[in-house]
């Protein structure tokens, strides 16, 4: 799934809102099915990027200490 423009006025699958050309949705592109950004979809992939940008940000914490103390002594 993936967070795209509408280039044309479609419906969302979930909640059958309309959404017009130029807003932001969420496509899904393995069942070709849109989902509008106040859909249950939506919030379910706001939550999943989070959790995604906090283990990141952990992780790469976790090696910058490694890069910051030098083991070698030239």
């Amino acid at each position: 799934m993936k967070k795209i423009i509408a280039k044309f006025k479609s419906n969302c699958h979930e909640t059958g809102k309309v959404i017009n050309k130029g807003e932001v949705m969420l496509y899904n592109y393995d069942t070709r099915k849109c989902y509008c950004m106040t859909s249950k979809k939506a919030e379910d992939y706001h939550e999943a990027e989070s959790i995604k940008g906090y283990c990141d940000a952990q992780e790469n914490a976790y090696f910058e200490q490694f890069e910051n103390n030098s083991y070698y002594n030239f």
